[in-house]
């Protein structure tokens, strides 16, 4: 049986923030509540912030000013855009940032704690619930899911009845609502901007180093062998994939490991005048092929996550020897033998977590 830890730390091959900096501050501006427009440069770097302030700077080297939602109509960065509004939380009116989503006669936004919210231009702010009642009957409890905003959705795009079929279908994500409105917008031609972009496919690459510690017991149904651990480098680099059903949560993972492990055993025993002496060495070199899935928790710069799958390991170069010495008061034989080395194929399953930052490195224990 072999135990193995490894410890990585990920270096990302690509960039996935463009026109940021590394305090993680990207071109912007801000319009204020007395109609002024600010440029300068806001902080991207923790997304799920922005939702409740707005950190800006006139230039890279100013200090930083939070301008809350009573102070600004809207703020911009690249691609994304976020308005103030009035929204009930827990039954009170609440001054939040929204991010839009889809801008237009119909509007879509995404607020904090992963809430939607739709309104016509000339309406109120509506939230897109989805609850979840308990029902208590004789014959026991049932848990009823009530999907309210899809007698929402029907009812904002009642101009497009063949639409129906689909919001009754989709599910509340990101990714099936925007695609619901664009199709709206294609039923209902209005000027509008769709801010979050249609995504297709990605691929991250990336590259690694870091030690493996693993742990190997030999049982030949004659005796049981406790090696001493290997602690080896590892090195590879791999590839982490998603497509847009998925979104930025969800990967498909691929990686290639090399590593070298030693393992030993020693024995020794001293009884009267005969002593015995064993020493086993397995010395072997390995790439590995691990293949799994990896979740991504919604968090801002820090990013923990899990990741399980399975692996393939092929040995390429390996070498295992027995030195053997048993002695008496009269004479000492040494014996050197050839033993069985490990099997050249090997598959198994791992799991991993870890924490990674949201836009430069990461590290895992796997």
């Amino acid at each position: 049986m072999v135990i193995k830890i490894a410890f990585f730390v990920f270096v990302n091959s690509i960039v996935f923030f463009e026109s940021i900096d590394q305090s993680g501050f990207g071109k912007g501006y801000d319009v204020l509540t007395s109609g002024d427009t600010v440029k300068g440069f806001i902080q991207s770097s923790r997304p799920r912030k922005n939702f409740v302030e707005c950190v800006f700077r006139r230039t890279r080297s100013d200090p930083q000013v939070i301008y809350s939602p009573f102070q600004l109509v809207s703020f911009f960065y690249q691609d994304n855009c976020y308005v103030s509004e009035t929204v009930l939380a827990q039954g009170h009116p609440t001054r939040v940032f929204l991010k839009v989503l889809v801008q237009g006669h119909l509007n879509l936004f995404s607020g904090k704690n992963d809430l939607f919210y739709v309104r016509m231009d000339t309406g109120r702010i509506s939230v897109l619930e989805e609850k979840w009642e308990r029902l208590e009957l004789d014959s026991g409890t049932f848990e009823i899911r009530k999907r309210k905003y899809i007698g929402t959705l029907n009812v904002l795009t009642r101009e497009c009845i063949e639409l129906y079929p689909e919001i009754s279908a989709i599910t509340l994500n990101r990714h099936e609502l925007v695609g619901i409105f664009r199709k709206y917008y294609y039923c209902k031609p209005s000027p509008h901007t769709i801010y979050e972009k249609e995504r297709v496919a990605s691929v991250h690459a990336e590259v690694f180093a870091g030690y493996e510690l693993s742990h190997v017991n030999f049982n030949d149904n004659v005796r049981s062998l406790a090696f001493t651990q290997s602690f080896a480098p590892v090195f590879g680099a791999g590839i982490e994939y998603y497509t847009p059903v998925t979104g930025n949560r969800l990967f498909v993972r691929a990686h290639v490991l090399i590593s070298k492990s030693l393992y030993q055993y020693t024995y020794q025993n001293n009884t009267g005048s005969s002593s015995v002496y064993d020493h086993i060495v397995y010395n072997f070199s390995y790439i590995k092929f691990p293949v799994g899935v990896k979740y991504v928790f919604p968090t801002d710069k820090w990013q923990p996550y899990i990741s399980v799958g399975f692996f393939y390991q092929r040995t390429f170069n390996s070498s295992a020897r027995e030195i053997q010495e048993i002695g008496n008061s009269n004479q000492i034989t040494t014996t050197n033998n050839e033993i069985q080395n490990f099997n050249r194929f090997l598959f198994g399953y791992w799991g991993a977590c870890g924490v990674s930052r949201h836009d430069v490195w990461g590290s895992s224990i796997l």
